[in-house]
């Protein structure tokens, strides 16, 4: 191989090393207590960090329940890192069949991220549809698990019988599937609520600035924004509470 494409090949390979390197954590973007915040535009088109709009991602509320193994005030096994999903038909129905888990045996249902989904943790009241709400996610510390596209495209959605009980009503879907590691994406819930309480005061502005938040990876070291400048329609209420339609 002649010299000059030998050098070519490692130019290519340090450009690309030194991207995959130099992501950002999530820090860089709210500050700490010793240090204020060192990026001011998530949507700068920086490489760094990938922007995710929220209606392109599957999303799974989930009680912070065990007070162990804290990681920036988020209890750990709150966090979904399963990785092989074999959801059927009928594990979906089931859950249906037996929302309050009486025998603890039901499987981990998903949403699509769009506003349903945060009307069912109770972040924002739907006016006009008829939403099964969850008011015990109503928590600053609930954890808001993400699957990026990337998972996304690798498994297959699994919903359930659309005649059954709360079908409609839940929207809810399984999983049949392998993901990796870095398809999956964490925040908190009150970040969320800030990010759609910025969003419904600024509904005039096509895309306001701080209708985001960040969520980690697995690796600590590397933040998603999370976009949700396309959530249209949001009001609040003088007592906070956010509307939807």
């Amino acid at each position: 191989m002649p010299i000059s494409t030998l050098y070519s090949c490692f130019l290519l390979a340090s450009c690309v090393y030194i991207l995959s390197s130099a992501a950002v954590p999530c820090d860089d973007f709210w500050g700490t207590p010793e240090r204020p915040p060192s990026i001011k535009d998530p949507f700068s088109g920086d490489p760094r960090w990938q922007v995710v709009r929220a209606t392109d991602t599957y999303v799974r509320f989930q009680n912070p329940i065990d007070p162990r193994g804290e990681v920036n005030g988020v209890r750990q096994n709150a966090r979904v890192d399963k990785l092989h999903w074999a959801a059927q038909q009928e594990d979906v129905n089931g859950v249906l069949d037996n929302f309050d888990n009486f025998l603890g045996n039901n499987i981990m249902l998903w949403l699509d991220g769009g506003m349903s989904a945060y009307a069912y943790c109770g972040m924002i009241v739907d006016r006009d549809r008829d939403i099964n709400v969850q008011d015990g996610l109503v928590d600053n510390d609930t954890v808001v698990n993400l699957i990026l596209p990337s998972g996304k495209s690798r498994v297959d959605r699994v919903d359930p019988n659309p005649y059954r009980a709360n079908a409609q009503r839940l929207s809810a879907f399984g999983l049949h599937g392998d993901l990796l590691p870095q398809d999956y994406a964490y925040t908190r819930w009150g970040l969320v609520y800030q990010a759609l309480r910025w969003r419904s005061l600024h509904r005039g502005v096509v895309a306001p600035s701080g209708a985001w938040t960040t969520a980690e990876t697995q690796d600590t070291n590397e933040c998603v924004i999370i976009d949700y400048r396309n959530f249209n329609g949001l009001t609040t209420q003088p007592d906070g509470r956010i509307f939807w339609g």
